[in-house]
């Protein structure tokens, strides 16, 4: 099974239109019965670091690290994700190496409203 070795026995952090899995430094967004519409809407990954000096100075103004990115991108579709007979999504995103406290992620359409978004309170 494709998911299991993915995610292992590794529960979701967060249940929403995607499942959101935390499997040792990535998170990895899984969507079965997946349609274009749910890969075509953009992603935000927010990250919140443990302390604040670990943000690129860019970012220190906001409090947290803005990783969003957009599962359609062709060079993303190659690396880090994979749209399988438009029946599977799966996103892998990679996470920083400072210690994070919190994790806000979700999808959204640009310029317009939240579609479904989650937080995991990391406290690493």
């Amino acid at each position: 099974d494709y998911i299991r070795g993915l995610v292992g026995d590794s529960q979701p952090v967060i249940r929403a239109n995607y499942d959101v899995y935390k499997v040792e430094n990535r998170l990895i967004y899984v969507k079965e019965r997946c349609s274009y519409d749910d890969a075509e809407t953009a992603f935000f990954l927010h990250l919140i670091p443990v302390n604040q000096a670990d943000l690129p100075p860019e970012r220190r103004p906001h409090g947290f690290d803005n990783q969003d990115f957009d599962m359609m991108r062709a060079d993303l579709l190659l690396i880090d994700g994979l749209l399988v007979d438009r029946k599977l999504c799966v996103a892998v995103r990679p996470l920083p190496d400072y210690p994070i406290a919190e994790i806000r992620t979700g999808q959204f359409y640009p310029g317009q409203t939240i579609w479904w978004e989650g937080q995991i309170a990391v406290g690493e």
